[in-house]
């Protein structure tokens, strides 16, 4: 938050030493820049965007608001407007983390369906901004994640590998995490600990509790992995036939993941 706050300030130069005009400026974009803060903490997206776009009126420069408006139209669901914001306040601060992070997470999102041929310059993409925003030893599970997904797809194994596993020390068990891990391991030649993981998972799993595994599930959902929600479904409707709950949650999955048959 304190990063964030100053933000507006740090790609430009001390106040003292500006025109008291241009001093002016930077005052007010850093109280709007403020305003804005406080109404995106309210959920109020539309009023924090005006605010920030009234600061960048003042101080066009200012990276991390631009990196602030971009994470706004991303959760709004417009990637267009996200990646050209993003994009500015990286040409105003090439090291900006947040604005390295949301342009690496937007090219990941868009691999899925893409042949080989056209995803593979998106997944170079979102490797690159993914690990140019894990820097101060900044822990992400977001990025971790997803860059351990794309360096599978990428080919880059051990990095896949050695991604994942970090990822597992905090989240062990975590379904996707384990499932990335397995075809890490098996594309690198090891299916043996492929095998391994599968095993330990799989033991995990049958001692955890069956909310605890339904939340595992829904946070699966909730990234848009469907297919592997389905897996994770149908384990539970195998050791659990009667309950119907469960049957129509592994439906739902099949029909998301593309098997309407399935599903109906």
């Amino acid at each position: 938050m304190h990063t964030a706050l100053f933000a507006v300030v740090l790609t430009l130069q001390s106040a003292s030493v500006l025109p008291a005009a241009r001093a002016d400026a930077v005052g007010e974009a850093y109280y709007l820049f403020l305003q804005g803060q406080a109404l995106e903490e309210r959920d109020d997206l539309r009023g924090a965007a005006d605010l920030y776009r009234q600061a960048l009126d003042l101080v066009p420069e200012a990276a991390g608001v631009r990196a602030e408006l971009a994470g706004i139209h991303a959760q709004q669901g417009d990637l267009a407007a996200a990646r050209r914001e993003a994009e500015q306040a990286l040409s105003a601060a090439p090291a900006n983390r947040a604005a390295h992070r949301l342009l690496g997470l937007i090219a990941a999102s868009s691999v899925d369906g893409l042949s080989p041929v056209l995803a593979s310059p998106r997944i170079r993409s979102a490797i690159d901004h993914l690990e140019r925003s894990r820097t101060d030893g900044v822990q992400d599970p977001s990025v971790t994640l997803t860059l351990g997904d794309m360096y599978v797809r990428g080919g880059q194994h051990e990095q896949a590998i050695a991604t994942l596993q970090q990822f597992l020390l905090d989240r062990p068990g975590y379904p996707q995490a384990v499932m990335l891990l397995v075809q890490a391991y098996r594309a690198a030649g090891q299916p043996e600990r492929a095998e391994e993981v599968i095993k330990e998972f799989r033991g995990n799993e049958a001692e955890a509790s069956p909310a605890g595994r339904v939340r595992g599930i829904e946070a699966l959902e909730a990234r848009g992995n469907w297919e592997q929600a389905a897996v994770a479904w149908a384990r539970l409707v195998e050791e659990q036939p009667e309950e119907v709950t469960y049957r129509l949650r592994y439906a739902a999955a099949l029909v998301h993941s593309g098997d309407t048959a399935g599903g109906r």
